[in-house]
């Protein structure tokens, strides 16, 4: 009677399991001739070393960038064009587009 339930419940985990990753996770096959690796080494991250480097997550550009020090108005992602000034690429922004799983621990019962 215990291993029947138990079976059950881990039958139903596992479906669970298996519903979560099919609608969660993203499937994307590709071909390892086709990937392009001198672009990935060409990306703004690869190009400076500066100690206040932050990538946007979004455009992969510096977010750091501030006129008012010479090292950045110098720099060469700022010659490049490769500075992101966008008002919507901000952290506060960022934490509502990415999708953090949410657990239920009571089950839906209130």
């Amino acid at each position: 009677m215990m291993d029947q339930a138990r079976r059950e419940r881990e039958k139903k985990y596992d479906q669970i399991r298996e519903d979560w990753h099919d609608n969660h996770m993203r499937k994307k096959e590709m071909d390892a001739s086709k990937l392009d690796y001198q672009q990935e080494a060409t990306l703004p991250r690869h190009e400076v070393v500066c100690k206040d480097f932050e990538e946007c997550p979004f455009d992969l550009k510096c977010r750091a960038y501030d006129p008012k020090y010479l090292k950045c108005v110098n720099c060469v992602l700022a010659k490049r064009g490769k500075v992101c000034r966008k008002p919507l690429h901000n952290p506060g922004n960022f934490e509502k587009l990415i999708d953090r799983p949410v657990i239920d621990l009571d089950g839906g019962e209130e």
